[in-house]
């Protein structure tokens, strides 16, 4: 679904904005597929922006998923 992926792509570019870390990721155009870690920060702001960015994305994912739960399951590990 193209909302999941620019709402997954967007996080991850704003991930790599706000942290003074490297971010790593994997991504497969062709499957569909990304999958990223975000680095741990010591500093209390970037935590924050962080997590900020992280349940923005969820809760973009979940409103989603409410439309297409057929399609589109959002699990938080």
């Amino acid at each position: 679904c193209s909302a999941v992926s620019a709402i997954t792509q967007t996080a991850l570019l704003g991930l790599i904005e706000v942290s003074t870390q490297k971010v790593d990721y994997i991504k497969n155009d062709e499957e569909g597929y990304l999958k990223f870690f975000v680095p741990k920060s010591f500093e209390e702001t970037e935590k924050i922006k962080q997590q900020t960015i992280l349940e923005t994305m969820i809760i973009g994912l979940r409103d989603i998923q409410k439309g297409y739960n057929a399609f589109v399951k959002v699990e938080v590990k």
